[in-house]
């Protein structure tokens, strides 16, 4: 069921402010970014709305709110649009397809997704993986809590175990973006809830299409 289209617009930013900052957003800035004909009392009014319907959180203190998986899942469900990979990430990834064969092209090609996304990233072929950017997607804040690197970890590291059982976008306290290509073969990216979908999907999508 949809939300109404204040609740929609409300969410939107929000869920795109935060992946873009990490912080916390409060009813002052939605009014100020949205340019919404609402006072910011009404915001936060809405916005107590979302978050008695498990769309939003607060994460401490602070006034300001962020997404919930159910949020994000919205977000993903509804509200995500279509993005272009950049030309200059088709010329990266074209000048992989040309110079490289076999295995050394999926290793280059992890390296770049992960180089692009700022994600853990790879690419799984006849029961081996070749994977890059586990040290670039561990400066997300998220990793500073001891028990999400360690569960992270270890989901990372058992990879081609624990793909098979994704396609698309999953969504947890962790998120895989995934496509299968080809009868055996997946690529995806990985990383803390908070990505940003609409990017993610659109290199694993220009990606799958281009191998």
């Amino acid at each position: 069921m949809r939300l109404d289209e204040r609740k929609e617009s409300i969410l939107d930013f929000i869920v795109r402010d935060y992946v873009r900052t990490a912080c916390p957003v409060s009813s002052f800035k939605v009014s100020e970014g949205k340019g919404l004909d609402l006072s910011p009392a009404s915001i936060r009014n809405i916005m107590l709305e979302l978050d008695e319907e498990g769309l939003l959180h607060q994460p401490h203190t602070s006034a300001g709110r962020a997404p919930t998986e159910k949020g994000y899942k919205y977000f993903v469900d509804n509200l995500m649009e279509e993005k272009n990979v950049p030309e200059s990430a088709k010329a990266d990834f074209d000048k992989i397809f040309s110079e490289f064969f076999g295995e050394s092209m999926f290793d280059e090609l992890a390296s770049l997704m992960a180089h692009r996304l700022k994600l853990f990233s790879g690419i799984v072929s006849n029961g081996r993986t070749f994977k890059s950017g586990f040290a670039e997607v561990l400066r997300e804040p998220e990793f500073k809590e001891h028990d999400f690197l360690v569960e992270f970890a270890e989901f990372a590291e058992n990879i081609e175990d624990n793909i098979e059982n994704f396609e698309g976008i999953k969504i947890g306290e962790f998120s895989i973006v995934s496509s299968k290509f080809g009868s055996n073969h997946i690529v995806f990216s990985m990383g803390p809830a908070r990505m940003d979908y609409e990017k993610v999907s659109s290199f694993i999508k220009y990606l799958t299409k281009s191998l």
